[in-house]
């Protein structure tokens, strides 16, 4: 989410985080975010609600991305690339027939080479600008990642967590 934040804001577009971490709001808007909310915004409602974004990227699944299908204006597209929250969707068609949006399954895991340097390079680009200059990293180590993992479910970090395999 937090590289998803940098990109956008780095190509110029209004960008709307949503944390579930205070701590985490100072450093998301460091990256570009116009404005940060908290995840009351993605509670439980409507099949369909007022719009609030036009695009978004999900990185958790479950019901915040239901939320968030409910809350996409007209035409809108949702990116979703994780399931920390759940790998289940319950939702209704709403969103895609009245409000014509799309839901785009992010399958890095099927990147071509050239697909991939494409990205890392855009990924480098917005690095040498700045976009990251705020990005919070913490490294563990491999016997580290299920507490790390729970904390990151739980929302109780703020940042990047890279996973140091040599240690």
């Amino acid at each position: 989410g937090s590289v998803a934040v940098g990109l956008l804001a780095h190509a110029g577009f209004e960008v709307t985080a949503v944390s579930g971490t205070p701590e985490a709001h100072a450093g998301l808007a460091a990256l570009g975010a116009s404005r940060v909310v908290g995840r009351d915004v993605l509670a439980p409602g409507p099949a369909l609600a007022k719009g609030q974004w036009d695009a978004a990227v999900d990185t958790v699944g479950g019901e915040p991305l239901a939320r968030i299908l409910a809350t996409t204006n007209r035409h809108g597209v949702v990116a979703a690339c994780g399931n920390a929250a759940s790998a289940d969707l319950h939702t209704t068609v709403f969103p895609f027939i009245l409000r014509g949006l799309t839901l785009a399954g992010i399958d890095s895991n099927t990147a071509t080479v050239e697909q991939r340097t494409a990205a890392w390079a855009l990924l480098a680009q917005a690095d040498a600008a700045g976009a990251f200059a705020h990005l919070v990293t913490t490294t563990v180590t491999l016997a580290d990642v299920p507490a790390w993992a729970a904390r990151i479910v739980r929302g109780d970090t703020v940042g990047r967590v890279v996973v140091d395999v040599r240690a």
